[in-house]
């Protein structure tokens, strides 16, 4: 009986569908002092990282419960966001620890335009990381509970 060996073209998207699969992703981890520190976790197979910026968005009443980047996203409120002053300071290798309120070195304030954000609350939901699009495993939601920053969720998709 003779056996047939599959067609390159079907072993080739295998192989490409396996690597894919297998992608590691940048990740954000939060401390659980307020305010919180945000750090940024890449392995070597990561293919996406960097941080073209970094954001905490403060979630208005009930949009804890809609997936990211939903409407009604005016009623949200960004309450800083950072970008590094050149692109060099956002790769992975380069990224600080970012202390909420607090801009490392090399990195500018967009929000607020003057002084530090207001303090997180507790019992409100937050968001924060770098681009969703771009980097969705580096961006997380948080609370404030018992006077301690808590991950609520991870990537959008268990929004």
């Amino acid at each position: 009986m003779k056996r047939k060996l599959l067609p390159p073209a079907v072993l080739l998207i295998l192989l490409a569908a396996l690597s894919l699969g297998c992608q590691e992703h940048m990740t954000i981890k939060m401390s659980e002092a307020v305010p919180p520190v945000f750090t940024f976790q890449a392995g070597r197979l990561t293919h996406f990282k960097h941080l073209s910026f970094f954001i905490v968005i403060e979630l208005a009443p009930g949009n804890e419960k809609i997936p990211a980047n939903t409407p009604p996203l005016a009623k949200n409120k960004t309450l800083w966001w950072i970008f590094p002053e050149d692109s060099e300071r956002g790769i992975y290798e380069n990224l600080p620890e970012f202390t909420y309120g607090t801009v490392p070195p090399g990195w500018k304030q967009k929000t607020p335009e003057q002084g530090t954000p207001p303090t997180l609350e507790e019992g409100k939901f937050y968001e924060a990381g770098g681009p969703p699009i771009e980097v969705p495993w580096s961006y997380m939601r948080f609370t404030i509970r018992n006077g301690k920053a808590v991950r609520v969720s991870t990537h959008p998709e268990v929004f």
